[in-house]
């Protein structure tokens, strides 16, 4: 389930501020679907070390407690929420295959 508000917004963080934008809109569309490496930005054929790194940059700018600094509604800290839900557990999931495909291929290391 995308992070979105009531209302089916979805929020948006820029460096300074957070607001939320229509599901239609280019900048909500990164946040739909299920799949974990789109979720974190990177690609299919990402190295273990860029996805770590898309991982701890969107850890750093969607973490509710930084938010939470910002002084924003309630409404946009419960997205923030799910959205860092959805982070995690994107990267779970990949850190998973990754030791998957390493107990098959022998040699290969996981994130």
């Amino acid at each position: 389930m995308p992070s979105c508000a009531a209302d089916g917004r979805f929020m948006v963080i820029k460096k300074t501020a957070c607001v939320l934008v229509s599901p239609a809109s280019a900048e909500a569309k990164e946040y739909v679907g299920n799949n974990p490496y789109q979720i974190l930005g990177v690609s299919d054929n990402a190295t273990l070390d860029q996805i770590k790194e898309a991982y701890r940059a969107l850890v750093a700018e969607n973490h509710p407690d930084r938010l939470a600094s910002m002084n924003l509604s309630q409404e946009l800290l419960d997205v923030a929420t799910n959205r860092m839900s959805r982070i995690n557990d994107a990267y779970t999931r990949i850190q998973k295959q990754a030791e998957a495909a390493a107990e098959i291929q022998p040699g290969a290391s996981a994130a």
